[in-house]
């Protein structure tokens, strides 16, 4: 699966001032695709985070991704493209149609 071509679509805008930015859904080489990525203000800046499931442990609620980047590379091109996505739909607020962002990474994480 090459995950230099990813296909961002930006399924929600927060309102200004909320700490979650965005909602996206990624689709990896047109073969994979990841619902509920968030993008969100952090002590480092906007990152990225993944969708997650929780479960119950000795009485505690835990999480964990459903899906997640396995090296930097990855994880920096995933948040570059949907930082990328959220720019150029806020771009273009008045469109009426949805709003797909194809970006192609120069080299694969």
């Amino acid at each position: 699966m090459d995950f230099s071509n990813m296909e961002v679509t930006i399924d929600h805008i927060a309102d200004a001032g909320a700490k979650i930015k965005a909602y996206a859904t990624v689709t990896f080489d047109g073969m994979f695709k990841v619902h509920g990525v968030r993008l969100a203000e952090s002590k480092q800046g906007l990152n990225i985070f993944m969708p997650q499931k929780a479960f119950n442990k000795n009485g505690k609620t835990l999480y964990t991704d459903v899906f997640h980047p396995i090296t930097s590379g990855a994880r920096t091109a995933l948040k570059e493209a949907v930082i990328d996505a959220l720019t150029e739909k806020r771009r273009n607020k008045n469109r009426r149609f949805p709003m797909k962002y194809r970006v192609h990474c120069l080299r694969p994480p």
